[in-house]
């Protein structure tokens, strides 16, 4: 039951569901039915509320734009930023799934407590987290969004917190930062009050009381969230993963639906989709046209992750889309759909269109009309990919006119984004940044951005100040009249003043990731890194001017334009920097420098001192990597030949009759074997250890009692340290008893174990 009640503090996701129709037609990319030049504005004042339209272009390098030099014509993509906004020091994350997340997400701080837990549990029982990283990939990360797994968590949490003293300071200023976090707080004490008989306020005290048995907590790294915070900060979220975005984050679309928004999803998701609770529609968009996956056929909508692995996908909403199966180019076929939404909304109300669109992501495919201005170019990749960004460019412009026809463009703001840096030997050029995507070098997360928009005081001007993709999820809910308790603390940055005024940006530093799981560099190490950081794992920040990478950072080439001249991309054109062996740390001014040729580490050991405990104080809040391995149950052929959701809760309470009777003497051997006990009899689970060590842990439920052995023994050791007096037979009921220590006794899975363990306790301030 407190289980269930602490489970409160991270359900915060609203969910919605919603469902709009469309014709499809062939024609253009996404031509809009009519001549929509010089046409008047429909009749009708719009809101004060903007209409949002966020533009996400898919592995767009740097320089492939026409006004960073580019031979590729974007004369759309050139007219808007000119008469806009350009964002000239903006970063994203250097993969798909990442920057996404963090677009779309606010990574509120209700986590805080699963954090805490983890950390707990690390120092004081590193058995569970061994135990935990073995857990099922189809559960989420957040131990609040699962009881089982939770349950077993606060058992062993709180029976440590049982023998131990908080000071009165500790315990107020810990009590003082759970109150700031006013939302998670109101919805803990909703779910005490419904679920228990409990007084709300008195059980927050244990909670409080278990945050502050840390002691050490580093508050003050906590106010920005990133990726470290969701276990997303490795790699992608693959087809066959049981992994999504963390259902306990609010999104960008609930939020704006909070306060009047309609929202529609055109494009990729690439969030994962492996339950229903996962979908687009279920994180907050009203209706969703698009693929799940990362990339696929633009015109037959069909991905093979491996070989017989393969699957349509392409969705309306929660289904398949067979009847939009009609060979259209995918960046016709979204901006199509697109202006039919426009054309079906009433535009006197707000609108949030997200459009992220597949191009210019491999496969490299493109109508024939569109090479015809690039026949010159030798190289058959960079040829193919000119003539998907010169389709994706006129894309837009349908789009900026779509919104003028039908009354929104005087109201709105249109926001175009890269999701990453180009990839060269997909014919994408950064030049002449270093790197490229799946990096951390400036190639990898600088990216090409702008805003154009009536409703900007400096149009026509560029913007040098530092920008995330992560600010745009409060600059949005701002800019739409929402609400953001100023208590709770995001990731990112209102920073609508920084572009539209021309101020300062309120950002300083970005942690670009850490990523602990990545192959790890061969020369790295703590003596590296001063004693403060292993350089050894790859990882990136940027403070002030200052920038600094440790580990592998990827590939680190420079890829000038006319390393395209061939077939591929000839390295021989390429320029290299050969770095002395067993190189491991490279600290750069990225204002002085962007091109990242001068590494000043070496004469500058203090700032890299310094940006090396920014990395430590952040890397310790962050949870582990959630990147579990692919699940059978994802294949297509498993699901009538679509990728989609393939995990259901259901799946395991379905039985044959021979299983059910198996479970039925199970239980009765069970209930014998308890009434045989003596009471205050210490339950023996040497046999339940020995299982655990050996054990590939598949569920949570299924396992509970011998994790719960484990965390036991973990606890009683904790216990015996703190009071050297005790005896090391004695039971957590023993212990208990002899502390006077009042016990709130809960029965999970009628686990035997749990009539010993303490799981709830008193607080009385000293």
């Amino acid at each position: 039951m407190v289980a269930a009640v602490l489970a409160g503090l991270s359900l915060l996701s609203l969910l919605t569901c919603g469902y709009l129709a469309w014709g499809s037609r062939r024609g253009g990319a996404g031509e809009a039915p009519g001549n929509l030049l010089g046409e008047e504005p429909a009749a009708g004042a719009p809101r004060s509320q903007p209409h949002i339209i966020f533009i996400l272009a898919d592995d767009q390098g740097f320089r492939d734009v026409g006004y960073h030099g580019s031979e590729i014509r974007t004369p759309t993509l050139d007219k808007l930023a000119a008469e806009g906004v350009k964002l000239e020091n903006y970063y994203v994350q250097p993969m798909c799934t990442p920057s996404r997340s963090q677009l779309i997400t606010g990574n509120w701080v209700t986590g805080l407590i699963d954090i805490v837990l983890i950390r707990v549990l690390s120092k004081g029982c590193p058995a569970f987290m061994r135990w935990f990283s073995h857990v099922d990939g189809h559960r989420e990360f957040r131990l609040s969004q699962h009881p089982h797994s939770f349950s077993i968590a606060l058992v062993t949490l709180q029976t440590m917190t049982n023998f131990t003293t908080v000071s009165q300071k500790l315990f107020r200023d810990t009590s003082s930062l759970i109150h700031k976090n006013r939302v998670a707080l109101k919805q803990l004490k909703q779910q005490l009050s419904r679920e228990t008989k409990l007084d709300p306020d008195k059980a927050v005290l244990h909670v409080i009381r278990a945050v502050a048995f840390l002691g050490k907590v580093p508050w003050s790294g906590m106010e920005q969230l990133y990726q470290i915070h969701t276990g997303l900060q490795h790699s992608i979220i693959r087809p066959t993963q049981p992994n999504c975005l963390p259902l306990d984050n609010i999104t960008l679309p609930q939020k704006l639906k909070e306060v009047g928004y309609s929202t529609h999803m055109v494009g990729k998701w690439h969030l994962g989709f492996y339950r229903r609770e996962c979908m687009p529609t279920q994180r907050g968009f009203d209706s969703f046209f698009g693929s799940l996956l990362g990339s696929g056929d633009y015109y037959t909508h069909f991905k093979c992750d491996s070989p017989g692995i393969c699957g349509y996908d392409l969705y309306e909403n929660d289904n398949a889309a067979w009847d939009h199966d009609n060979g259209i180019y995918s960046t016709q076929m979204y901006t199509q759909k697109v202006q039919q939404i426009l054309a079906s909304h009433n535009p006197r109300k707000p609108i949030f269109l997200y459009i992220a669109y597949q191009a210019v992501h491999s496969p490299l495919q493109a109508p024939g009309r569109y090479f015809e201005h690039y026949r010159s170019i030798n190289n058959i990749n960079r040829r193919r990919y000119a003539a998907m960004l010169a389709c994706l460019d006129e894309a837009i412009n349908n789009v900026t006119l779509a919104l003028r026809k039908y009354g929104y463009y005087e109201n709105s703001i249109i926001i175009y984004s890269s999701d990453n840096g180009g990839q060269p030997m997909a014919g994408g050029s950064n030049w002449p940044l270093r790197g490229s995507k799946g990096t951390y070098w400036e190639g990898g997360i600088r990216a090409v951005g702008f805003v154009h928009s009536p409703l900007l005081k400096n149009k026509g001007s560029v913007c040098k100040e530092l920008v995330h993709i992560t600010d745009w999820f409060p600059t949005l809910i701002t800019l739409a009249e929402g609400q953001i308790d100023e208590d709770i603390q995001l990731d990112g940055y209102d920073v609508w003043e920084t572009i539209s005024e021309g101020r300062r940006s309120p950002r300083v530093d970005i942690l670009h990731n850490i990523d602990p799981i990545y192959t790890k560099a061969k020369n790295g190490s703590w003596a590296a890194g001063y004693g403060i950081w292993n350089t050894a794992i790859q990882s990136a920040i940027r403070v002030n001017h200052w920038k600094l990478l440790t580990g592998n950072p990827g590939y680190s080439d420079w890829v000038p334009p006319q390393a395209f001249s061939n077939a591929g991309p000839n390295r021989w054109h390429n320029e290299r920097v050969s770095w002395s062996a067993g190189k491991t740390v490279w600290l750069f001014n990225i204002t002085a420098d962007p091109y990242e040729r001068v590494d000043l580490s070496a004469r500058h050991p203090e700032v890299v001192k310094q940006l090396l405990r920014r990395l430590s104080q952040f890397n310790k809040t962050a949870v582990p990597v959630r990147y579990p391995p692919k699940d059978p149950r994802s294949n297509p052929k498993l699901n009538g030949g679509v990728w989609g959701p393939w995990f259901k809760e259901d799946e395991k309470k379905k039985k044959s009759d021979k299983s059910k009777g198996a479970n039925k003497q199970k239980k009765i051997k069970k209930k014998k074997k308890k009434a045989n006990r003596k009471k205050g009899q210490s339950f023996h689970c040497r046999s339940h250890l020995a299982e655990w060590e050996s054990l590939k842990v598949t569920s949570a439920r299924q396992n509970s009692g011998s994790v719960l052995c484990v965390l036991n023994k973990c606890a009683m050791r904790f216990a015996i340290n703190v009071e050297t007096k005790l005896s090391s037979t004695a039971t957590a009921k023993e212990i208990s008893e002899e502390r006077a220590t009042p016990l709130l006794i809960i029965d999970v899975h009628n686990n035997p174990v749990l009539e010993e363990v303490p799981v709830g306790f008193q607080y009385t301030p000293r």
